[in-house]
């Protein structure tokens, strides 16, 4: 556990590689994002003529970097939250506040997970119009970021729990 200090075990190397390999595709997704709605305007301004695939593909990289990007905030506590009450109770209680945070966020991670097959089984029949893939292409981000939320609350948890114990 990440308790002592220069100890890193099985668990935190895991950890690290998955929030550094989000964190890539994140920069992957936004870049791609930028650079087809930058395309598609300048095509439809200048050219006169939109792709049909461009507001899909910008779509679909939106909300998988909007998903996914999300893991990364919980894993390096950089997410919003409201921090009034945090003035007025002790640190312990905190901790313990955000454990049970982190326990709720861990449950929706599961319910993603589990819960979106029937969705990406539904949404596999539709094909986005202009790209011919189906839509299940889009939420499939959903389990996949469901086990991202997973590994996020299994990572800051043992950070806070290494914190709860000093």
């Amino acid at each position: 556990m990440k308790c002592e200090e220069g100890k890193i075990d099985m668990v935190d190397k895991i950890c690290s590689t998955v929030r550094r390999g989000i964190y890539m595709v994140c920069c992957v997704l936004l870049a791609c994002q930028v650079l087809i709605v930058s395309g598609v305007a300048a095509s439809r301004y200048i050219l006169k003529h939109t792709p049909p695939w461009g507001e899909n593909l910008a779509l679909i990289c939106m909300v998988w970097f909007c998903l996914l990007s999300s893991a990364v905030a919980i894993s390096e506590d950089l997410h919003l939250k409201v921090t009034l009450i945090d003035n007025f109770i002790s640190d312990r209680t905190r901790t313990i506040m955000d454990l049970l945070d982190l326990l709720l966020v861990f449950i929706f991670g599961v319910v993603m997970v589990f819960g979106s097959y029937g969705l990406l089984e539904l949404t596999s029949r539709n094909i986005m119009s202009g790209m011919g893939l189906p839509s299940s292409v889009l939420y499939a981000v959903i389990p996949v970021s469901g086990l991202a939320f997973i590994i996020a609350t299994i990572d800051r948890g043992r950070t806070l729990l290494c914190h709860l114990k000093q």
